[in-house]
């Protein structure tokens, strides 16, 4: 079987991501490339990941202080 890119673009909630990251890393190590598409806030949060999946970002970042 031939590679697939896989888009994850979850609920910004921890359940349903949490979820698909699982599911992401089960595919990614099967060889699949993983893509998130998240809402901005998630950044950081994803990254963790790995090199092999992607990420997006959706709307703006909010700035820490």
């Amino acid at each position: 079987m031939r590679p697939l890119t896989i888009l994850f673009m979850p609920e910004s909630a921890y359940g349903p991501t949490n979820n698909c990251i699982g599911i992401g890393d089960v595919l990614r190590r099967r060889g699949h490339r993983v893509v998130f598409a998240a809402e901005a806030s998630w950044q950081g949060k994803l990254e963790w990941i790995g090199r092999r999946s992607r990420q997006r970002w959706i709307g703006r970042r909010s700035r820490q202080r």
